[in-house]
């Protein structure tokens, strides 16, 4: 993934419905798409403009792994809670701990 170019969801939200260009309104759309639902980051938290060079092909964005990144931040979430009740971390295997 290219390098990170972070900004808010609001800009991002404003920027897209401003936008007179209709390819650059899909691009971020398709952004905001990514970080809202497949990856589900948080609205108070930056967006990662860093998967823009994927929705400039449109193949690159649909061919790309999102249910390992959307898997890997599951993984985080869950660990997280369960740390936060002392249940250690949890990995990847289907039930393990």
């Amino acid at each position: 993934m290219s390098k990170k170019i972070l900004v808010t969801f609001v800009k991002l939200e404003r920027a897209f419905k401003e936008c007179g260009n209709e390819d650059d309104a899909l691009q971020m759309g398709l952004v905001y798409f990514a970080e809202t639902v497949l990856i589900r980051a948080k609205s108070n938290v930056a967006v990662n403009l860093g998967y823009s060079h994927l929705v400039e092909v449109i193949d690159r964005f649909n061919n790309y792994s999102w249910g390992a990144i959307s898997f890997e931040q599951l993984q985080d979430s869950l660990s997280f809670a369960a740390s936060m009740r002392g249940k250690g971390r949890v990995d990847g295997e289907c039930g393990a701990r």
